[in-house]
């Protein structure tokens, strides 16, 4: 899976990003750092569907093991959205890992952020709607 990251993600990540990789647009996603409610979130955007995650009030720590919680929220969310468990799996399965790259061209920054400008008008929502990830 590539998590292609805006410059803010990659430096509360203290990363380098590895070269841009062509892979299949289906596990590729956009990422960006946000802020809700006072907390730190990101926002993740699918570059094949326009799908949206967000992980909702992250620590210090989290960004530690972002890999984890990236995949965990997004199997979480596909439940939660009712898609059959053993499809989930085989994205997951299929996705093989993750891999953080920078953002790759101005269209699909300009999508990410149109969908972090959408998720700001429904922070209200995320406290009713907040699970805990891990």
């Amino acid at each position: 899976m590539l998590i292609q990251c805006t410059r803010k993600l990659l430096n509360e990540l203290k990363i380098d990003p590895l070269p841009y990789s062509d892979e299949d647009p289906l596990f590729c996603w956009h990422a960006n750092l946000i802020t809700l409610n006072r907390r730190k979130s990101v926002v993740l955007v699918n570059d094949k569907n326009r799908y949206v995650v967000v992980l909702y009030n992250l620590k210090a720590k989290d960004f530690k093991k972002l890999d984890e919680i990236i995949q965990e929220g997004i199997r979480k969310t596909f439940l939660a959205e009712h898609i059959k468990e053993e499809v989930v799996e085989e994205y997951m399965r299929k996705a093989n890992g993750i891999i953080y790259s920078k953002t790759k061209d101005k269209f699909s920054v300009a999508r990410m952020n149109k969908s972090c400008e959408v998720v700001g008008y429904g922070e209200d929502l995320l406290t009713d709607l907040f699970f805990k990830l891990l």
